[in-house]
Parts: structure tokens; C-alpha cells; sequence
């Protein structure tokens, strides 16, 4: 039989009970208080630093660019956000890198082209002295867009105005095939199927274009084969004009030709990018811009 408890013995023992878990609470609050505290600490400690850190590259970069100035005032005039100030700052640390690496190379091209300008002036200078006339040693392939194998030597300049100017006081020309000018006479950026130099002029046009001739004269070829594809060649004297790249040809050699009479359509067979005329005129077996004796 349990022995029965007082009034005042059950409120001793809850005041025991009491005071012994307000001293046990007590202390874990305590720990948990001084645990946060830290933390707390820890975090503004962390943040202090970046801050600094933040502000101070913002302050070194002040004068470099206004930019940065409408940045920095956009920032300190509005709650920051850490995670997408990092980004920002990264890609204008990249953007900057970037126009940094553009100006160096500018630099280089700009030096380059003043060296070939000045390299180009003393060869000129050279050759007007010493009046050269002759032909270049040197030979690499000349074709369109895609033209033949075949190497010509390019003429010095002055007899290839020499030679224009008696192409044009001797014969009459007018224009093949309206169209865009793709790739103009001499040097340009060459591929697998593109030449280091060009030996005529590309005019793109519409596939099956027609095309006439430019002066009177007999053709001399008129052949399928070779990477000049369809091609035909008219012969005037000392003139020799080649008409290459195409889809059809309208003319069987050993036909008198008069100018403006339809000769083939446009193509382009062989070795060629896309549809064009490659127009070629030779003067005495010298190539000859087409441009110094027409304007297209």
C-alpha cells in the first residue's frame, strides 16, 4: 500500500524538480546562446572582408571607366546581392580582357600594314627607277572561284596598263553576264579549291544565266574538260578571252563570234564555290585585269 505524501512534501518535491531542470535549461540555453553568438560573429567577420574586398577594386577601377562609375552607383544605391555582383564583376573583368586582347592585335595589323605599305613604296620606287618592264619569275595558280590549276605569271603592273590602254584604244567590249563582282583580279585568301591568285574576275549570276561575248572574234576552244569546267575561249588577234565555269555551252569551236552573240550560260562546273562567270583576258599570253578596260 503506498504510503500517502503530505501537501507540503509534493511541493518541495516540485520545487526540487523545478530547480533542477531551470539549472539544466539554463545551461544548455547558455550554450546554445554563446554557439549562435560565434556564428553570428563569424558571418558579419566574413562579410566585413568581402566587403572590403569589393570596395576596394571598386575604388582602384574608379577612374578607368565611366562604366564602372554607373555600376558602383547602382550597386551602393540598392541592397546588394554578393552572388550577382561576383557575375558582374566577372564578365566586365572578361569584357575588359577581351577589348584589351583586340586593341594588342590591332596594334600588330596596324604595324603590319604600315611595314607592307612601306616595303610596297621602296619596290615602286625601284621599279619606276629602273624602269622594269619584265616579267615576274615567280608563278602560282591563277583561277576563279574555284578556277583551274593553271599558272600564269602575273605582268608588273605598268605593262599591264600599258597593255589595257592598247586593248582599248584597238577593240570594243561590253559586258558578258550582269551580275555581282564575287572575286576580283590578283591576290586573295586561298583554299582547297580557291587559288592564292586570281588570274580574271568572278561574276556571280543565276545558274543558266546567259552569257555573251565581250568582243568579235573566232573560238579557238571549246571544251568540257579541266577544272575550269565548260569553258570557251575567243581568240581576236593578240587578244584571248576565256569564259569558264559554265552549265551549257551554245558555240562549236572554229565559230566566227560576233560581239554580243549569246556563247553559254551560266554554271559552275569544275572547280568552283558556287554559280559564276570566270572572265579572263590575255594580251599577247599576258594576263590583264578586266577592270582596267571595263567598268563593272
Amino acid at each position: 500500500m503506498e504510503r500517502s505524501i503530505s501537501v507540503d512534501e509534493r511541493m518541495k518535491r516540485a520545487e526540487e524538480i523545478y530547480n533542477r531542470r531551470h539549472r539544466v535549461n539554463g545551461k544548455t540555453n547558455t550554450i546554445n546562446i554563446t554557439k549562435s553568438k560565434k556564428i553570428l560573429t563569424k558571418k558579419l567577420f566574413i562579410k566585413i572582408i568581402i566587403c572590403m574586398i569589393i570596395y576596394s577594386i571598386f575604388w582602384m577601377l574608379k577612374y578607368s571607366d565611366e562604366n564602372w562609375n554607373k555600376k558602383i552607383n547602382e550597386y551602393l544605391s540598392t541592397n546588394t546581392n554578393f552572388i550577382e555582383l561576383g557575375k558582374s564583376f566577372y564578365d566586365s573583368i572578361k569584357n575588359a580582357l577581351s577589348n584589351f586582347n583586340s586593341y594588342i592585335v590591332n596594334i600588330s595589323n596596324e604595324e603590319k600594314i604600315e611595314q607592307d605599305n612601306s616595303t610596297n613604296s621602296e619596290v615602286i620606287e625601284n621599279n619606276d627607277e629602273n624602269n622594269i618592264e619584265t616579267q615576274t619569275n615567280t608563278t602560282e595558280e591563277l583561277n576563279g572561284i574555284g578556277g583551274g590549276e593553271t599558272t600564269e605569271e602575273i605582268q608588273p603592273e605598268s605593262q599591264m596598263e600599258k597593255d589595257s590602254k592598247t586593248i582599248k584604244e584597238n577593240y570594243s567590249f561590253i559586258i558578258p553576264v550582269q551580275g555581282v563582282i564575287s572575286s576580283r583580279f590578283g591576290p586573295r585568301e586561298s583554299t582547297q579549291i580557291i587559288s592564292a591568285n586570281h588570274a580574271g574576275i568572278d561574276i556571280a549570276a543565276e545558274t543558266g544565266k546567259s552569257i555573251v561575248s565581250a568582243t568579235d572574234g573566232i573560238a579557238t576552244e571549246v571544251s568540257t574538260e579541266g577544272d575550269y569546267g565548260k569553258h570557251i575561249t575567243i581568240t581576236n588577234d593578240d587578244l584571248t578571252i576565256l569564259y569558264a565555269h559554265c552549265s551549257e555551252l551554245l558555240i562549236t569551236e572554229g565559230t566566227n563570234i560576233t560581239q554580243g552573240t549569246e556563247i553559254a550560260k551560266v554554271g559552275s562546273t569544275g572547280k568552283a564555290t558556287g554559280p559564276h562567270l570566270h572572265f579572263e583576258i590575255k594580251f599577247q599570253g599576258r594576263l590583264v585585269n578586266p577592270e582596267y578596260i571595263m567598268s563593272f
